[in-house]
């Protein structure tokens, strides 16, 4: 029964920690429905964080077509650049140029810190929790601490039109993942369009 406690117990910690949610936002005002064609997703997240960029990218590319927008991750248009060769501006401009992306989306990592969460033990009421122990009709179980270590990322993405160069959409979101970079990848995505629908930049789809 201990080690069923246990179990629920992190479930449920796992699931809290499981989440992205928007900080902040913005479009132009008076913008509509984006019209793009072709956009290139570029993740922007040093070389420590390649798997993520790549997840990432995908992710979000993936998403934007469903909901619309014709959109490739750089990764698959341009492939895993050296490790001592950073993404800059010229590199992105001549891919932009060479295969037509009418649009552009740049998903920057600003910011990355661990949390560590200590749960204290208690007694819970309940007769499945175990070991228990009956006191006046009820039963009582005991749930043991634990410690619970994530990963907090702080990422902003921009979405500009090529030419002219024009922001179309900024956000910026925090994200919660207890070491599982492709659900933080997947809830990402999910939440940046669910915000593009709420701000009218993408239609809704069932």
């Amino acid at each position: 029964m201990r080690q069923f406690l246990i179990i629920v117990l992190v479930s449920l910690m796992l699931v809290s920690c499981n989440s992205t949610s928007i900080v902040s936002s913005w479009k132009p005002e008076n913008s509509t429905t984006v019209s793009l064609n072709k956009v290139l997703v570029v993740g922007l997240m040093g070389n420590k964080e390649r798997q993520l960029r790549e997840l990432t990218e995908r992710a979000v590319a993936q998403a934007l077509s469903t909901n619309g927008i014709n959109a490739v991750a750089a990764i698959d248009a341009m492939g895993v650049p050296p490790k001592d060769m950073k993404m800059n501006k010229e590199t992105i401009d001549k891919e932009l140029k060479d295969k037509g992306y009418d649009g552009i989306m740049i998903v920057s990592l600003i910011n990355k810190d661990k949390d560590v969460d200590i749960n204290s033990p208690g007694y819970y009421n309940g007769w499945w929790y175990g070991p228990y122990w009956g006191w006046g009709g009820g039963m009582y179980g005991y749930a043991p601490p634990y410690v619970s270590i994530s990963t907090k990322y702080g990422v902003e993405a921009n979405l500009y039109t090529v030419t002219p160069e024009k922001l179309l959409y900024s956000v910026l979101t925090k994200s919660y993942e207890p070491d599982n970079k492709v659900k933080l990848s997947e809830r990402y995505a999910e939440a940046i369009i669910k915000d593009m629908q709420k701000q009218g930049l993408l239609k809704v789809t069932k």
